[in-house]
């Protein structure tokens, strides 16, 4: 692996947008807040502080023209076969990755930014490159606390209606008072950043995260995730109220 140099780390940011959605029609361009849920995390790709190629990945040609409009470039539309409902993420960078390489342009890591986290900051961004260029890490992923329910209080449902652990505790844990607990994180999937030789060589399974995988913590308001009509209604909320510290 080549040394991370941040004037000539070059970073490709796919932001996936496909056409279909079941939970909410046309989410990635529904209305939030009088603009288009995809145009946020566009918006905080292009102001970052580094100089990055912001794309979307869509097979649908009026998202195609909406992330246009907000300053993302769309060079292509996804092929049919990645762009179901069963389609990963990886399988997205990776072939966006192919696309530039057939062009002949090659970047060092690939940046993948989810449009239904709408409350993800450049600063956020900035920190999760800043993070990668700065260490050995070979992927930096966004994870946040898991502020209900907890890993040792899980339960399985058995088919003759008992109940069993979910996970196995840890010997010595504390798994009372909740205070106490060792606090859990979940990857919220808002963010991916993963160097270039780890997508390149995807074929099937796995997270492609590399030896040495690293985090960026992001509070429970910018790992807002939208998948249905409530949670647009939450972020919304967010997004008009001025006094969000009432809350955060």
């Amino acid at each position: 692996m080549k040394e991370k140099n941040k004037n000539t780390f070059n970073i490709l940011v796919v932001i996936p947008a496909r056409g279909g959605s079941v939970g909410v029609p046309r989410k990635n361009i529904k209305s939030l807040n009088g603009e288009p849920l995809i145009s946020y995390v566009i918006k905080a790709a292009l102001n970052s502080k580094y100089d990055l190629d912001v794309i979307v990945s869509t097979d649908n040609h009026e998202i195609a023209d909406i992330a246009t409009k907000y300053g993302a470039k769309a060079p292509f539309l996804r092929p049919k076969e990645i762009s179901g409902s069963n389609s990963t993420l990886i399988l997205t960078s990776k072939h966006a990755l192919e696309y530039f390489s057939s062009k002949g342009t090659h970047y060092d890591a690939v940046l993948s930014l989810q449009p239904t986290a709408p409350l993800i900051t450049s600063k956020t961004i900035d920190k999760t490159i800043d993070k990668l260029t700065d260490s050995d890490f070979t992927s930096i992923i966004t994870v946040s606390e898991m502020v209900q329910g907890h890993p040792y209080t899980a339960k399985r449902l058995l088919d003759d209606g008992g109940l069993e652990s979910f996970v196995d505790i840890p010997e010595g844990a504390i798994t009372f008072p909740r205070q106490k607990r060792e606090k859990p994180f979940y990857t919220n999937g808002a963010i991916y950043l993963r160097l270039s030789s780890l997508v390149e060589t995807y074929e099937d399974g796995g997270w492609q995260l590399g030896d040495k995988p690293g985090y960026i913590i992001m509070d429970e308001k910018e790992s807002i995730d939208i998948n249905n009509v409530m949670d647009f209604a939450w972020a919304e909320f967010i997004l008009q109220d001025k006094h969000k510290s009432r809350f955060f």
